[in-house]
């Protein structure tokens, strides 16, 4: 797509390396093949909305999915009010040229997997349904489905607590069983099969491990390692993480991971919070850099999937997202942090909140809402001015963070001072505690003008802050810049928790 603003997909003959054939995708990185390489679905912008759609084989018109649709309450194409609550994702094709496999929420809370009849326009059977967690959905980028060459599907992959895998071929998942009873302290990805299961290739993981691959042979019943991404980390003794579910004061449940620091011995250790962005996101139990650099320097890391996350059904993220952005989410953080007190695991008395993106917003908002919770708070491109950050939004074209948050903060909400009234900047007089703003300089996703309009309102106040601006780095950090950030970030927390 080099030079356009739209895909090409050309099916190559990798014996010869001739193109056989071409096809114009897309203009929105989004598109399905089937098993012999036709572009059956596509997704183009189209004001003010975002369709899907699909070309049969025996025509060379494209069709939006939603002109042959029969079933109530299915949805393809969306607009800015689908962004927040959309119902129906497309994950794949599927072995009927005819089907397509879709995520839908229609009748439910939570994303479930449905093959879907394209001559028929609508469902035709259940694939998997989970009724705790999301089967895709806007998690889309979590589930992963698994077939044969002919595109027929033996199992899928997605994200509960832990990573699982669920195979509807037997003889699949009794390798699968045999992995996880071998190796049970990983979990288990696979990559790469035969359609007999002579063979598969498992990338498997945990949070000490950035990962290895496996290679089992049913022939041999063998396991053996092709190799580790970083077998450095091995040498090092490294936190521990676990899933723990935190009761909020309403009743709510959340999950959490919780990393203890190596030989951790019972008693209560100095605490960070570090909240994920988004807020339509979520964390998972894998490794993280940033939890493993603190916790073997004797600190516990608590990751929150607060109300506004993905993953977890419509309810837990609409009673985050709508009309509670500065409320519920900062709440759950709260009681989140508070159970680890409660537990003897966190000190009361050395607790940090930090965060990048909407992690950063939930750092200010949670040291205004919770001023005597946490000593101190680390944002990272973090925005303040929420109107501000529309506007910057719009100037660089970025066309779904427009739509989605203009959805959201202007018009989910019958109250025109909200937008303003949830912003940071409008607060700084509630910040009582230290902070460190760490920003890029060339950002697209969150302009620096918001860390220094912070800065200085702070100054104004006579505020305890400390600036770092990055100038060769953007919404994410370079090596260079992470380091730094990891170093300032503990040096900061040290000095404010009197370590």
């Amino acid at each position: 797509d080099v030079g356009k603003d739209e895909e090409d997909f050309i099916l190559v003959n990798c014996v010869n390396g001739k193109r056989v054939t071409s096809e114009r995708g897309g203009d929105t990185g989004y598109s399905h093949l089937t098993a012999d390489g036709r572009l059956l679905i596509k997704r183009q912008f189209k004001a003010p909305e975002i369709q899907l759609k699909f070309k049969s084989a025996d025509t060379a018109l494209w069709k939006e999915l939603d002109s042959i649709n029969n079933q109530k309450g299915i949805r393809f194409s969306y607009d800015r009010r689908d962004l927040v609550d959309q119902s129906t994702f497309v994950v794949g094709c599927a072995a009927n040229p005819n089907e397509i496999l879709v995520s839908c929420n229609l009748g439910r809370d939570t994303f479930a997997l449905y093959r879907y009849d394209i001559e028929l326009g609508r469902l035709t059977d259940t694939v998997y349904t989970d009724d705790q967690y999301d089967i895709g959905g806007d998690n889309g980028a979590d589930i992963r489905v698994f077939r044969k060459s002919d595109q027929s599907v033996i199992g899928i992959a997605y994200w509960r607590d832990r990573y699982t895998v669920k195979w509807f071929d037997p003889s699949f998942q009794t390798i699968q069983n045999a992995i996880e009873t071998a190796l049970p302290q990983l979990q288990h990805q696979p990559i790469s099969w035969d359609d007999k299961a002579n063979a598969l290739v498992f990338y498997s993981f945990n949070e000490k491990s950035r990962g290895s691959y496996f290679l089992y042979s049913a022939k041999q019943n063998s396991l053996r390692k092709l190799y580790d991404i970083n077998p450095r980390l091995a040498e090092y003794q490294l936190g521990t993480t676990r899933p723990m579910t935190v009761r909020t004061r309403d009743g709510a449940d959340v999950l959490c991971y919780l990393t203890l620091p190596p030989n951790w011995d019972g008693k209560p250790v100095p605490t960070l919070a570090r909240i994920h962005g988004g807020p339509h996101s979520r964390d998972h139990l894998r490794f993280s850099g940033f939890n493993q650099f603190f916790s073997t320097r004797g600190f516990a890391v608590l990751q929150v999937n607060y109300r506004g996350s993905i993953g977890f059904g419509r309810k837990h993220k609409l009673d985050g997202l709508i009309g509670n952005l500065d409320t519920k989410p900062i709440d759950d953080i709260a009681d989140a942090v508070q159970a680890l007190i409660d537990e003897g695991i966190a000190r009361s008395d050395q607790l940090a909140i930090v965060g990048a993106s909407w992690g950063g917003y939930s750092v200010y908002m949670s040291l205004i809402r919770y001023p005597e919770l946490f000593r101190c708070g680390v944002a990272k491109a973090a925005p303040v001015n929420l109107r501000a950050s529309l506007r910057f939004d719009r100037m660089v074209d970025n066309r779904f963070a427009v739509s989605f948050w203009d959805e959201l903060l202007n018009h989910q909400v019958d109250d025109s001072s909200y937008i303003d009234r949830i912003s940071p900047i409008n607060h700084v007089d509630k910040i009582t505690k230290p902070l460190l703003i760490l920003q890029g300089e060339l950002d697209g996703r969150v302009s620096k003008s918001q860390a220094g309009s912070m800065a200085r309102a702070l100054k104004k106040a006579g505020k305890d802050y400390t600036l770092i601006l990055y100038p060769d780095d953007g919404h994410a950090q370079g090596e260079f810049g992470w380091n730094h950030h990891l170093n300032e970030t503990e040096a900061f927390i040290r000095k404010s928790l009197d370590l």
